[in-house]
């Protein structure tokens, strides 16, 4: 079982909800999600299936993660795919 560094959770979440106004409970919604899931299973999160399970509106998950990793709650990397056949990630 991993080990929360409680107050630097603390500060980035409560860095997080002054950036700006978020819908009600999105912000406590992502710490739910950060403190009931171990490392692996955040490693991969998907900010539109986070959204669509809490029902929150896609635009304000993905401005929720970006904001996130820019306050260092996340690492975020972002994965190209083009042509059908042979399809090339990049990172």
């Amino acid at each position: 079982m991993r080990t929360l560094h409680e107050e630097a959770l603390e500060q980035r979440l409560t860095a997080l909800e002054g950036v700006r106004p978020w819908s009600p409970r999105v912000v406590s919604r992502l710490e739910s999600l950060i403190r009931s899931n171990e490392d692996s299973a955040l490693f991969r999160v998907n900010p539109l299936k986070f959204a669509h399970e809490r029902s929150i509106a896609e635009s304000e998950a993905i401005d929720l993660f970006l904001h996130a990793a820019a306050v260092g709650l996340f690492t975020m990397d972002w994965m190209v795919v083009w042509g059908r056949e042979n399809a090339t990630c990049i990172r």
